[in-house]
This record gives C-alpha cells, sequence and structure tokens, in this order.
C-alpha cells in the first residue's frame, strides 16, 4: 500500500472512530490494518459472544453509509468463521461483484444446525449490531442472502425481522418445515433446533416456515433460486412458497424461467437483483 493510501485509510479510521466505543474503535481500526479491501474473521466478545467473516468493498471509507449483505451458511457451516459457503469457489464472482459493488458482507458464524431458530436469531441479532456499531452501515439497506438451510434462514430471519431486512435472496432453502420434516428430511437436526417434531410442537415449525405468513414477504423485494434435481432440499420448498407469497397477488411482476441445460428453477420479483449468479448443471448429493 502506497504512503497515499495508509494516509487515506488511517483518516478513515479516525473519522470513523470518532464516535465509537472504545472495544468498537479497536475492532475498527483491526479491519483497516491490512488495508482496504478487507476480508477476515472477526470475534466478538461480550454478552452474546460469537464470530462471523467480514469483507469489506473497494474504496470502503467513512465518509459514507453502506449497504449491508447479511449471508447464511448451509447446515454444516459455521462452527468458525472461516468454515461457510461464502468463501468456496462457487462464490467467487459474488464475493467479487460485492467488492466492486459496494456491498459490506457479514457471513453470520455459529448457526450450523439452527435452521434460525430462536437460538440463530440471537446469533444473528448480535453478529448484526456489533457490524453496526463498527461500521458506518446504512440501516435502510440490509439485504439477507443465504444458501441450502442458510437460504430459508434468510426467509426465516426476515419473516421475524421485515422492518430490518429489506431484501431476500434464497438460495435452495426450505420454506415449509412440517412437510420437509415428514419428507424424512434432517429428524435429528431438525428436532434438536425445534424442540421436538411437527407432531410434538407444531406452532414452532409453523412459526419458523416462510410459507405460513407470504402477506409479510409481499412487499419485500425477493429473488429464489433452486435445482429440480436437488436431493437435500426439493425443489417443491421453491415453487410452493413463490405460489402461495407471490403468484397470487401479482403474477405480473414475478418472474418464472426455466433453464433447459442447468435444471434450474429460477423465480424472480426483484425490481433490483442482489447479484446475479451463474447456474451450474452439478447435483448437489448429501450422505
Amino acid at each position: 500500500m502506497t504512503t497515499h493510501n495508509r494516509l487515506a485509510v488511517l483518516a478513515s479510521i479516525l473519522a470513523l472512530t470518532a464516535g465509537l466505543t472504545a472495544a468498537a474503535s479497536d475492532e475498527a481500526r483491526r479491519f483497516w490494518a491490512g488495508g482496504i479491501p478487507f476480508s477476515g474473521p472477526v470475534h466478538m466478545t461480550g454478552p452474546t459472544p460469537g464470530h462471523y467473516w467480514l469483507q469489506l468493498p473497494d474504496g470502503f471509507s467513512a465518509d459514507r453509509k453502506w449497504p449491508l449483505i447479511l449471508f447464511f451458511p448451509g447446515r454444516g457451516y459455521g462452527g468458525k468463521p472461516e468454515i461457510t459457503n461464502f468463501l468456496k469457489p462457487e462464490f467467487t464472482q459474488f464475493r467479487q461483484r460485492c467488492r466492486e459493488r459496494g456491498f459490506v458482507v457479514c457471513s453470520v458464524g455459529g448457526l450450523a444446525n439452527t435452521w434460525m431458530n430462536k437460538r440463530g436469531r440471537g446469533i444473528t441479532d448480535a453478529c448484526l449490531k456489533h457490524v453496526q456499531t463498527t461500521l458506518p452501515i446504512d440501516e435502510r439497506r440490509v439485504f439477507a442472502a443465504g444458501l441450502s438451510m442458510g437460504g430459508g434462514a434468510a426467509l426465516t430471519y426476515a419473516k421475524f425481522r421485515p422492518t430490518v431486512i429489506k431484501a431476500v435472496c434464497n438460495f435452495m432453502g426450505c420454506t415449509d418445515f412440517r412437510r420437509f420434516y415428514e419428507a424424512g428430511h434432517y429428524h435429528e437436526s431438525l428436532s434438536r433446533a425445534f424442540g421436538g417434531t411437527p407432531a410434538e410442537v407444531p406452532e414452532v415449525y409453523a412459526a419458523q416456515s416462510a410459507i405460513t405468513k407470504p402477506a409479510i414477504y409481499r412487499p419485500i423485494p425477493s429473488i429464489t433460486v433452486h435445482g429440480d434435481k436437488d436431493t437435500c432440499i426439493p425443489v417443491w420448498n421453491a415453487t410452493s412458497f413463490w405460489e402461495t407469497s407471490y403468484l397470487r397477488v401479482s403474477a405480473t411482476r414475478t418472474k418464472w424461467s426455466w433453464g433447459l441445460r442447468t435444471g434450474f428453477w429460477t423465480c424472480s420479483i426483484a425490481p433490483r437483483h442482489l447479484y446475479r449468479s451463474k447456474p451450474h448443471s452439478e447435483l448437489r448429493r448429501c450422505k
């Protein structure tokens, strides 16, 4: 980094940390220590300890507020901040676009097997608060995105925090947990996360499912991508959700497209997509 750029970074640190607590100030200085763009783990301490992976965009500075994407990883990820789908090769283009287009990204850690239950929402709330008190985030542009369990988590979090999340991107997520459980998927994981089976705690499964409160999502720009040969989370999670939430309400605003070579359904109601993804033909297989 040139001396000029180092001075610019130092000026940004001083401007940003002037109004922050000592802990947040130290955190912000660490973010900039390696220069911009920054990408690395963040560990939180205090009443709600936790961790997340943070990526700052090109040209980041403290003289403006920046949009934030909360990224939710899949079921087996999140034990450490660096264990996230966000850092996988398939998301290389996504990471690059976020840097180029000015998005701060927080890949929330510690969510493995939570399926965005009460504990998962508490972890996400703490990460969001930590980012917002450390960096100049535009609260009007906080978005949620995720893959597999994380895709459903993005929808569920938006359902519980509709005034916080302004748009959602769901990659192959679960939208109806009762039907998903009864179809034979992840019995042990779901029962632990929700405190029982659908027969034992039907209200919890209903509350967690995006499909049960479609009206909440109608004002929220959304995009869903799902594979018709997905063996982990079947494609009906996408089709039934969109038919319930959007198609019956505003068919003219909703677009469905079918990629013959990729085998991917794509449905979108977002006036502006968070990002573009490159479909692939590989099938997901679960052991």
